[in-house]
């Protein structure tokens, strides 16, 4: 595999590299390889581009009823400021898509709209605030894209907040399965054909998933119930989800050597490894010194929420 990549290399120096059709491009020289072994570019907390000012019932770590009460009072109370705080992303869902991502953080809750204090709801993204729009409006994005690129692979893992293990209400408060198990009917009605059934991730190619069409990807938190074990979901318990340092310091370095044979070992169990590149509170100028002169490297931490799945890379300039 490490040869395959070279050669990848080798073949986009002597053209021009199109990011919105990247797999496509690369398809000549992928051979057998599989979606467990490449690289691919994703964004952390996908859809906070378009937050709206309220907050989300179902607020991480904060009781129904308060969240609630709060859902009411921030679009006039602090909405703004939460949401700021929440956002990680500046570019929308095609935009990503366009410019190369391939993996999507996508977080639903479900919970009333925006616009409105009470009466019915519906599946809205979230980090904090909720997203202006119903989360099947962006799915929407990503299927025309999608139509307009036939070759290139997309992965979605849905969660509220990001935990692979939690089931039930604790990944979806006050929600019914029959809810959830709606809402996964909208995703199969968007994407239909698209969706990837019964694959083995380690052992079926790129190039065949191009050929059958069977380009989404779609990992479902909650699978049992949310899915009903579909076949055209994946269960995200299979995703192996590292969270070091944001990116950056010694606990990535260290990462990063022993990267290669966590892949491998990863690949044989037929898990997707994810490496989380988003970045938390600003380390202390003592520790970030400490972790810069670790990794013999002089770029800075940024807070553009990127996340990188897959591959591991390693600390660069």
């Amino acid at each position: 595999m490490p040869r395959l990549l070279s050669l990848a290399l080798l073949a986009v120096a002597s053209a021009d590299l199109d990011l919105a059709n990247w797999m496509g491009q690369l398809a000549p020289i992928l051979g057998d390889a599989t979606l467990l072994d490449l690289s691919l570019p994703g964004t952390h907390d996908s859809m906070t581009y378009d937050l709206s000012d309220t907050l989300s019932d179902g607020y991480e770590g904060m009781s129904a009823a308060t969240s609630a009460i709060l859902h009411a009072l921030t679009p006039g109370l602090a909405g703004r400021f939460i949401r700021k705080q929440g956002q990680t992303q500046g570019i929308t869902i095609t935009e990503m898509l366009e410019g190369g991502i391939r993996f999507i953080d996508f977080r639903v809750m479900y919970t009333v709209g925006p616009d409105r204090v009470a009466g019915g709801k519906d599946w809205y993204c979230l980090h904090g605030c909720e997203s202006k729009r119903k989360a099947i409006a962006y799915l929407r994005e990503v299927r025309s894209w999608m139509d307009a690129h036939p070759k290139e692979v997309v992965v979605l893992w849905a969660s509220r907040h990001g935990n692979v293990a939690l089931t039930g209400t604790a990944q979806y408060p006050g929600t019914t399965p029959a809810e959830r198990q709606a809402f996964f009917k909208q995703v199969e009605d968007v994407f239909g054909e698209l969706l990837m059934e019964n694959v083995s991730l380690n052992e079926t190619s790129i190039v065949d998933l191009q050929r059958r069409n069977k380009r989404l990807l779609w990992f479902a938190s909650d699978y049992v119930e949310s899915t009903r074990s579909s076949p055209r979901a994946a269960d995200a318990r299979s995703i192996d989800n590292q969270l070091k340092g944001g990116g950056y310091g010694r606990e990535f370095v260290d990462f990063a050597k022993q990267g290669g044979s966590k892949l491998r070992d990863d690949r044989a169990r037929n898990q997707f490894l994810l490496v989380s590149m988003s970045v938390g509170p600003p380390t202390p100028p003592s520790k970030m010194l400490r972790s810069w002169s670790s990794c013999r490297t002089s770029s800075e931490p940024t807070r553009n929420g990127r996340r990188s799945a897959q591959r591991p890379r390693k600390c660069r300039t």
